[in-house]
């Protein structure tokens, strides 16, 4: 039964009934998506196709080279710095510079913490240490720096 508006239309009477969902719009999707917008596979995983990527090139390794630098003359005489170190990056484009200090705050580039020239130095810095604690060892093998043949009276050894 027509029901009739108050301005006079006739509009079609509901009845208890759901009505009838609409068709989705010419070129949506049907399948189901995942978050982000993409269908989900239909299938095994496998059956996608898969991009072929080639050999990739080797990244070019940076050369270092390590300078050990004395701190008072470079920072000054009251620094709080215990080793200096210049290191020359040598890369494929060109060289770039770093100075790399320890201190109380620990081991750090003019670049940050995270530069990659830390590494080389605190490297560096472990073999000095290791020769001179082999050369002081040595010294005192021998009771003198070894140098002059004297005993630790003065009198030279038989």
């Amino acid at each position: 039964m027509a029901k009739v508006k108050k301005a006079g239309a006739v509009r079609v009477a509901r009845s208890g009934k759901q009505a009838k969902a609409k068709n989705a719009p010419v070129g949506a999707s049907t399948g189901a998506r995942k978050a982000g917008g993409r269908k989900r596979a239909k299938g095994k995983a496998g059956n996608r196709g898969k991009v072929k990527v080639g050999p990739r090139r080797p990244v070019p390794a940076s050369t270092f080279r390590v300078t050990a630098l004395d701190p008072q003359k470079k920072c000054g005489a009251g620094t709080s710095v215990q080793q200096l170190f210049r290191i020359n990056e040598e890369l494929a484009d060109g060289v770039r510079a770093h100075l790399v200090f320890f201190d109380r705050h620990g081991w750090y580039c003019e670049h940050g913490r995270d530069c990659p020239a830390v590494a080389p130095a605190k490297k560096f810095s472990q073999k000095v240490q290791k020769v001179q604690k082999v050369q002081q060892v040595s010294v005192m093998a021998h009771g003198n720096s070894g140098s002059n043949g004297l005993t630790h009276n003065g009198r030279m050894r038989a």
